[in-house]
């Protein structure tokens, strides 16, 4: 009997436990090393199977991937860890698992399985608003921080951090007040601390104003404004406090109190005439200076119009001026002879502007009067100062070239003589000799080819360059400067090439300055390439003009002297022009003989990658260019 009602309780406990598992809202499955030995209703659901047709599945089969999370806690008895499974129909979804032992032994568990993708979705929703309002907090200018409960700080924004503690927000996290003497007083920060404790004994909110240093060692001043912060059940959490910083807002009242106070004293000092009108055109005020214009006292002027003061032609005049400014919305600027009471005349310059209020309505018009008579004949002394600075200029263009006429005559002899030397006609020399002739006719030479751009500069400038129009294959051009600068070119090792990607060859211009132009780019660009480098000329046709490029890869130039080069006797730095000889007047006539043709130079550069100097010339003369000029 006795083992009757024991299998009978048995059987009644089973019954109990099995209608708990089956109404159990979680999913529940029993498995033997993965392989479902049962599951509960709510699993089927989860699932998408009915009971039959899950039983005998292999559990790690519903897993997303490998499964390997499962197969690890499987034989280790309780556990917990949250998978993404497949059902039925193939959609996925994220769970929580929990897995337990049913047996002794462990070969039989159980896994209780949670639906946690509506979970998930809100941390991640959480989350993103969480970094959505550190960002904020972050563009926020104002520094803001919140304290839990014991006065330690559980977060800032980046104005907090770095304007007000000058260090990290993370190293902020976690310490009070008391942590930061570098920055807040001790004795500051126990008054601080006495505040926030009783704002969150009290609960509410706090306001007061206090000096704080800041990060950069500047004092400012702040409106502290401070709340307490609670959880769901109206407990007080924390506090949250926004700094208010009102330095500048304080100077400005100041500066305010300060203006309003001197605006009367600004008005009676100020040299020029002042007044200002309604729209009426009726005087709401003015100073002594526009008084004493008119011949009135300053407090007679107020509430009169024009027509009071002025004769009817004039009054008119002023009022058609003061509607223009107010209509336009914008400050209008004349100038007019007017005559004093005393009789005397003087230019006077008026600038009128709308007189607006804070919120920008235009009530009127406010003017300035201002005499410009000494101003003027000023600017008319300085024209005639500056007419004969011209003309001296041009004294001065006119001596340098003749006196640069007078050197070039000894010189071309003392070339001349040292070329016969040189040669032997007067016998012969030994080496030391030689090599003395040839410096001397080096340095002369250069010497000449240096006056000779000291010439053609000073041609330019007293506009007396003879430009000669001819027909000009400019290939054939190009080719005799590579001619004479090839040797030069050889000693260094430098390739030059030319690429012609024009369809005709054939242009009127000035041949001995475009050769001149050619000359002389052609040449920097092998002077400033390292030996065993290249020069490349490039020909475009671009409808009725010829683009000629000159590109190396030389030292290049920097980027802040790209426009200085072509100004004359301009060496992008001294360093170089000591190793690259030169007078810096080449680059100059480039530019000059080019843009008399109607082109114009340019130059890309970067340093240590080479330059590439480009400019155009016409293909033919205009009407009024087809005959030899002098510019």
């Amino acid at each position: 009997m006795k083992d009757l009602r024991k299998n009978s309780q048995q059987c009644d406990n089973d019954d109990r436990y099995h209608m708990l598992f089956e109404r159990a809202s979680s999913a529940i499955v029993i498995h033997r090393e993965g392989q479902i030995l049962d599951a509960n209703a709510s699993a089927c659901e989860l699932f998408g199977y009915n009971s039959e047709g899950l039983k005998g599945q292999d559990l790690l089969s519903f897993v997303e991937g490998s499964g390997e999370e499962i197969r690890n806690i499987i034989p280790n008895g309780t556990s917990r860890s949250e998978l993404r499974i497949q059902k039925a129909d193939s959609t996925l979804i994220d769970v929580e698992v929990s897995s337990f032992n049913i047996d002794d032994d462990g070969s039989v568990q159980g896994a209780i399985i949670r639906d946690i993708t509506e979970f998930l979705d809100a941390r991640k929703t959480l989350q993103d608003n969480l970094r959505f309002i550190g960002t904020l907090l972050d563009t926020i200018p104002s520094p803001i921080y919140y304290k839990d409960r014991n006065n330690v700080y559980i977060g800032c924004n980046k104005a907090f951090s770095k304007d007000i503690i000058g260090v990290p927000k993370e190293d902020i996290i976690g310490k009070n007040l008391f942590d930061f003497s570098h920055a807040i007083p001790l004795d500051t920060a126990s008054v601080y601390h006495k505040f926030d404790m009783e704002l969150m004994l009290k609960g509410g909110t706090q306001r007061y104003e206090g000096t704080v240093r800041k990060a950069d060692g500047k004092a400012g001043d702040f409106i502290f404004n401070k709340a307490v912060y609670t959880d769901y059940t109206g407990k007080i959490n924390g506090i949250v406090g926004v700094m208010l910083e009102v330095t500048d807002y304080k100077k400005a009242v100041q500066s305010l109190l300060e203006k309003t106070s001197l605006l009367e004293g600004l008005l009676r000092s100020v040299p020029d005439m002042v007044f200002f009108k309604d729209r009426k055109g009726v005087y709401l005020g003015s100073n002594p200076v526009f008084s004493e214009y008119v011949g009135i006292p300053m407090d007679d002027i107020i509430g009169k119009t024009d027509f009071e003061l002025f004769d009817q032609e004039t009054a008119e005049f002023f009022r058609e001026k003061d509607r223009a400014v107010i209509e336009s919305g914008s400050s209008r600027r004349n100038e007019e002879w007017v005559d004093y009471p005393d009789g005397s005349r003087v230019l006077l310059e008026t600038f009128k502007a709308p007189l607006r209020m804070p919120d920008g309505n235009i009530i009127g018009s406010l003017g300035i009067g201002r005499d410009i008579t000494g101003r003027k004949l000023a600017e008319h002394s300085i024209l005639e100062a500056k007419i004969a600075a011209e003309v001296a200029n041009r004294t001065k263009n006119e001596f340098i070239a003749n006196m640069s006429h007078e050197l070039r005559t000894p010189l071309n002899s003392i070339i001349g003589f040292s070329d016969v030397l040189a040669e032997g006609i007067s016998g012969d020399l030994n080496n030391e000799q030689a090599r003395y002739v040839s410096h001397i006719s080096n340095s002369g030479k250069h010497l000449l080819g240096i006056i000779n751009s000291i010439i053609d500069i000073s041609k330019i400038e007293n506009g007396k360059v003879e430009l000669y129009y001819e027909l000009v294959d400019i290939i054939d051009l190009i080719n005799e400067s590579i001619d004479l600068l090839t040797p030069l070119a050889e000693q260094k090792s430098i390739v030059i090439q030319v690429e012609d990607r024009s369809a005709s060859r054939m242009c009127i211009i000035g041949k001995t300055q475009i050769s001149q132009v050619l000359y002389n780019l052609i040449g920097n660009a092998i002077k400033f390439t390292h030996p065993g480098g290249s020069v490349t000329i490039t020909i475009d046709e671009e409808e009725d003009v010829f683009s000629i490029s000159v590109t190396d890869t030389g030292i290049g130039i920097p980027h802040d002297h790209l426009e200085d080069i072509f100004l004359p006797f301009k060496q992008v730095d001294s360093q170089k022009s000591r190793r690259y000889s030169g007078t810096g007047l080449g680059l100059a006539l480039v530019r000059e003989f080019v843009e008399i043709h109607g082109g114009h130079v340019k130059v890309e550069s970067e340093p240590e990658k080479g330059s590439t100097f480009s400019f155009t010339v016409p293909k033919k003369v205009t009407k009024n260019e087809d005959r030899p000029k002098s510019l």
